[in-house]
C-alpha cells in the first residue's frame, strides 16, 4: 500500500508515464534539449534542409516550389488515393481549410519556416527513438497500419510501438483534440484500448473513445469530400485575450485567398455539411448560422439560453 502511494506521489512531481513495472518512457524535454536544436534548424542553409528530408523519406521525396504572389511555397507530394491518414485529424483542428487543399492538391504545403518545423521535428523523432533503443527496450518504430474503419481505407504510420500500446511524438508543447484522436485511430486499428501522446513537457495516457473518434472521423471526411473550400478558421484570443485569426501569420495564406469559400463563417458552414449542434430541429432554428459562436460567448446555445440574453446579444 505504501509503495502505491510513493509511486503516485512520485507521478505527480515527475512527468513522466510508466507502461509497466520496469519500463518508463520520458518527456522530450528530458532526453534532448530540443531548444539546441530548434536553434541549430534554425541557422541550417535551406538546401541542407531539404537534403536531410530527401534521406528521411529513403529516395520518395517528391518536392515542388512555387511562387504565389510573391511567396515561395514547398509542396511536398502525398499519396491521398482513397485512403484516410489519422494525421488528418491534427491537420482539421489547426486549420481544415489547409487539410482541404493539401487533400484537393496531393500535397503538403509549407513555406520556408514549416519545412525547417518538418526537418527538427523528424530529428527530434531520430534521437528519441535512438534513446529508446539505448535502453534496450523492444519498440518498433515507424510502424506501418492500415485497415478498415466506418467503411473507409485507413492508412498511417505509427511513432513507435511498444509492446502492442502506440505511441506518438509530438514536439510542440500544446495539447490539442486531432492529436488525441490520431492516436485513437491507431488504436482501434491495433485493437488497443490505449495509446501515449510523448509531448515536450509530460506523457499523456489517451483512451479509445469510440464514439467522439466516429463523430470526427466522419465530419472530417466530408470535408476532404467536398468540391468547395470550408472557411477559414474563427479568430481565437492570443495571451493577451485579443482576438488574433491564425490567418494573418500563415505562411499558405497566399494560396489560400485564391479559393474562397462560399460560407461566412463555421456555423454556416457546419450546417451546410449536415453538422447540427442539436439534432434536426436545428433545422427550423434562426440562429443555427451563429449558435456555435453565440456557445463559445455565453457557454449555452441560443435555443437554451434566457430570451434577455438574445435580445442583448443577437
Amino acid at each position: 500500500m505504501k509503495a502505491r502511494r510513493l509511486q503516485r506521489f512520485l507521478r505527480k512531481l515527475i512527468p513522466v508515464r510508466w507502461v509497466s513495472s520496469t519500463i518508463c518512457i520520458k518527456p522530450l524535454q528530458s532526453v534532448i534539449d530540443i531548444k539546441k536544436i530548434e536553434k541549430e534548424y534554425c541557422e541550417k542553409p535551406l538546401a541542407e534542409i531539404i537534403e536531410e528530408l530527401k534521406q528521411y523519406s529513403g529516395g520518395e521525396f517528391v518536392l515542388e516550389v512555387k511562387r504565389v504572389s510573391g511567396k515561395l511555397l514547398y509542396f511536398i507530394k502525398q499519396d491521398n488515393s482513397e485512403c484516410f491518414w489519422p494525421s488528418y485529424f491534427s491537420a482539421y483542428f489547426y486549420c481544415a481549410k489547409k487539410l482541404w487543399l493539401q487533400h484537393k492538391l496531393g500535397a503538403l504545403i509549407v513555406g520556408e519556416k514549416g519545412l525547417r518545423s518538418i526537418a527538427r521535428g523528424l530529428k527530434i523523432h531520430e534521437i528519441y527513438i535512438e534513446y529508446l533503443d539505448s535502453l534496450g527496450l523492444s519498440i518498433e518504430p515507424d510502424v506501418l497500419v492500415e485497415g478498415e474503419y466506418c467503411g473507409y481505407f485507413v492508412r498511417g504510420y505509427i511513432d513507435f510501438t511498444l509492446d502492442g500500446i502506440p505511441f506518438e511524438i509530438k514536439t510542440g508543447y500544446r495539447e490539442h483534440l486531432g492529436y488525441r484522436l490520431q492516436l485513437m485511430l491507431y488504436e482501434k486499428l491495433l485493437g488497443a484500448n490505449r495509446g501515449y501522446l510523448v509531448y515536450p513537457l509530460k506523457v499523456i495516457e489517451v483512451k479509445l473513445d469510440s464514439k467522439l473518434l466516429e463523430k470526427y472521423f466522419k465530419r472530417v471526411l466530408k470535408i476532404v469530400s467536398l468540391n468547395e473550400p470550408p472557411p477559414e478558421p474563427p479568430a481565437l484570443r492570443n495571451s493577451r485575450g485579443e482576438k488574433a485569426k491564425v490567418c494573418d501569420s500563415c505562411e499558405v495564406r497566399p494560396l489560400c485567398i485564391n479559393y474562397p469559400s462560399a460560407c461566412r463563417n463555421w456555423d454556416e458552414f457546419l450546417a451546410s455539411i449536415g453538422e447540427y449542434p442539436m439534432g434536426e430541429k436545428c433545422l427550423k432554428c434562426p440562429y443555427i448560422n451563429s449558435c456555435r459562436s453565440f456557445r463559445a460567448v455565453h457557454g449555452t446555445y441560443p435555443c437554451l439560453s434566457k430570451q434577455k440574453t438574445l435580445v442583448a446579444v443577437l
